[in-house]
């Protein structure tokens, strides 16, 4: 039951990023070259990030730039009654375009949720702030745990951190894309009830976005009531996955052994944004909060009215947000789509290349931008790699592909996070850099094969001792 890790993810955050920085600055000092299928180079692969390459809806570009243009005009006869706090028009707009999954799941036999725009929290610039602000005014407030599924979003060490958290895990079916295994889950509630605060979920997932039948839902909804937990919903990577192919935990109602109904919404808080479907930036980013405890809402409000609505802030987010078209959306989803498969492809090819499987992913992803891969532990033993810090490492000094090693995302399974959807080669973020991101690991396992290990890989760039993680294990 006890991590591996008994430090806190922050501080375990902390010293990966300080052996990264080391590692790319030996990189340019030591001028190293990196080979791909038929050429040198000596540029890193950014398949660290989780950008996406898509811009703003072209409908949406044209309305935020009339929109701009009302803003430096002199007739502001329409901003007079403006509300900085909560604009009744972006909680209108938060309801249909950021929580229509919610509304209509489009799923059957999961009911709609009946939510009033009037109980829509909403904020400016981002949804970070508003997620801290949530887990601050968390309704167990002299708890500090966090519980989270294993393979959670590369920043919420620091979100957790800046709300008094200490982040706990739990394991999940990687094999199933990061599936809760009921029984685990229980048996993880029972163990930290005294200290749990919150049970942190990311649906749809990030970095694995993990496919629950209504069955299972239910199951994970008992447990959570049995226990009397209170749930935090991250739902931002929401436009990610088409319409009715995705279960909304936060609309699940199930009965209790006495008969009594209960709702997972009137003990969850969720948030949205529209960084990632809408790819929002800069004054027309918005996150959006919703829950049936008012309590627990009103004081996430009362925590967010620091930062105020700017009357051009509004604007921007309106015009962008209602002109962006289901067809954009949808077309996104299905680039993504075509990326994953890709990267099953471009995996098989190099498992063909040579006749055993050296390249394995972690599950078998449909959406998203992500995917976890790891080499075959034969290849990992033959390297010397033994954890997923050196992984990176390895892969970073010896390839040239940066990427987020899966201690970052909260698990001991020994693997890294890659963005498929868009590497980044020189600044230049392109689905078609994916090929040289597979070319370069093929080449890194031919020279395994040949000798190549870890430590040798880092004596290349005149780094001599491995990383360690001595201080953070058991």
């Amino acid at each position: 039951m006890r991590n591996k890790f008994e430090l806190s993810w922050l501080e375990i955050v902390k010293a990966i990023k300080q052996r990264k920085k080391k590692v790319k600055r030996a990189i340019t000092e030591s001028g190293c070259q990196f080979r791909n299928e038929n050429a040198l180079s000596n540029v890193v692969i950014d398949a660290f990030h989780g950008e996406m390459h898509y811009g703003p809806d072209p409908n949406a570009m044209t309305a935020l730039n009339k929109a701009w243009t009302d803003i430096m005009s002199k007739s502001q006869e329409k901003y007079i009654h403006h509300s900085k706090k909560q604009p009744e028009d972006l909680q209108i707009i938060a309801k249909y375009h950021l929580l229509d999954r919610l509304l209509n799941p489009e799923v059957e036999s999961i009911t709609g949720l009946n939510i009033s725009h009037k109980g829509i929290v909403v904020v400016p610039y981002s949804s970070t702030q508003l997620t801290i602000n949530a887990m601050l005014r968390r309704p167990k407030k002299n708890c500090d745990i966090a519980l989270c599924p294993e393979g959670f979003y590369k920043g919420n060490a620091e979100l957790a951190a800046s709300a008094g958290l200490r982040i706990k895990t739990f394991p999940v079916n990687f094999d199933n894309d990061g599936c809760i295994i009921p029984e685990i889950l229980d048996e993880y509630l029972t163990y930290y009830q005294q200290e749990l605060a919150v049970l942190w979920l990311t649906m749809p997932g990030n970095p694995f976005i993990a496919q629950h039948s209504k069955k299972q839902l239910e199951q994970i909804a008992r447990i959570v009531v049995k226990h009397d937990t209170d749930v935090f919903i991250d739902m931002l990577f929401d436009k990610m996955v088409p319409k009715g192919k995705y279960i909304p935990f936060l609309n699940l109602q199930i009965t209790d052994e006495q008969g009594n109904l209960h709702c997972i919404y009137d003990r969850a808080l969720l948030v949205a944004g529209n960084s990632k479907g809408f790819n929002a930036s800069g004054p027309w980013k918005m996150g959006a909060a919703i829950s049936g405890n008012m309590s627990w809402l009103a004081e996430t409000r009362e925590q967010s009215t620091a930062v105020t609505f700017q009357r051009e802030t509004t604007h921007l987010i309106y015009a962008a947000i209602a002109n962006t078209t289901e067809e954009y959306i949808l077309k996104n989803q299905q680039d993504m789509i075509n990326q994953q498969q890709l990267t099953d492809k471009l995996i098989a090819i190099i498992n063909e290349k040579f006749a055993e499987e050296v390249l394995m992913s972690y599950g078998k992803p449909k959406y998203g931008p992500f995917r976890g891969i790891s080499f075959h532990h034969k290849l990992l033993e033959k390297a010397g790699i033994e954890d997923s810090w050196q992984l990176a490492d390895f892969m970073l000094a010896s390839a040239g592909i940066e990427t987020v090693d899966f201690t970052t995302i909260g698990t001991n399974k020994l693997g890294v996070r890659i963005n498929v959807d868009c590497p980044r080669i020189g600044g230049d973020k392109n689905p078609d850099n994916l090929n040289q991101l597979f070319n370069r690991l093929a080449y890194l396992v031919q020279e395994i094969k040949a000798g190549l290990t870890y430590s040798k890989g880092l004596k290349k760039i005149g780094i001599n001792e491995k990383v360690s993680v001595t201080p953070y294990q058991l």
